[in-house]
């Protein structure tokens, strides 16, 4: 990975223009181009190869190649990665169709890199870290969550985080000041759980 030539650091919006240029991310603001080898390329077209397979013959969702560009770091606005390969579930997408801003901030379902001899052991490590760091949280793909509302990064991250707990059979407690949305939540989780049909109580234990 090398740095090109550009400001010291840009944002996200000025980045697209520049990435349009190469095989550039942007990492924390700053612009580095990716040195990939002749193998690696190779593998990362293998990997999208099956990956557009299985999305066409499922129907379930949409493959991306090593073109797309990824933002799904509410704390870190100005960074963007480029997987070799990537999936996201067609549910997860606004209207299930893919969106036409020049990056994907929905989380990938599952994202493949291929890597290539020239990387160090540094640049690996920090792939790594970045695919692994809680601070990716998955974003929702719409601006609301029952009767939440908001399109700010964070409370995307809280709605992506909602609708996983509504799936689950988990006790969840809900922690906050006054007027911070808790019995908003609350009822959100409720109306996409399993137990949607079932009467929804309301128990006030407040002194």
């Amino acid at each position: 990975m090398s740095t090109i030539e550009a400001p010291p650091r840009v944002t996200a919006e000025e980045f697209l223009t520049i990435a349009e240029r190469g095989n550039y991310e942007l990492v924390h603001g700053e612009v580095k181009e990716e040195c990939v080898s002749v193998h690696s390329s190779w593998t990362g077209g293998r990997m999208y190869g099956r990956l557009n397979a299985f999305a066409d013959a499922s129907g379930l969702g949409f493959a991306f190649p090593a073109d797309i560009l990824i933002r799904i770091w509410p704390l870190d606005p100005n960074h963007a990665r480029r997987p070799d390969a990537a999936f996201i579930r067609a549910e997860r997408l606004p209207g299930g169709s893919l969106p036409d801003t020049g990056y994907l901030e929905i989380a990938p379902d599952l994202v493949a890199e291929a890597v290539s001899p020239g990387d160090g052991a540094d640049n690996v490590e920090l792939k790594v870290r970045h695919a692994r760091d809680p601070v990716a949280t998955p974003l929702w793909p719409h601006t609301e969550f029952g009767g939440l509302k908001g399109s700010s990064s964070l409370m995307r991250a809280s709605y992506d985080q909602l609708s996983r707990v509504a799936r689950s059979e988990q006790t969840v407690m809900i922690t906050g000041e006054t007027g911070t949305g808790k019995e908003l939540a609350a009822r959100a989780i409720h109306d996409r759980s399993k137990r949607q049909a079932c009467p929804y109580q309301i128990v006030d234990c407040g002194s």
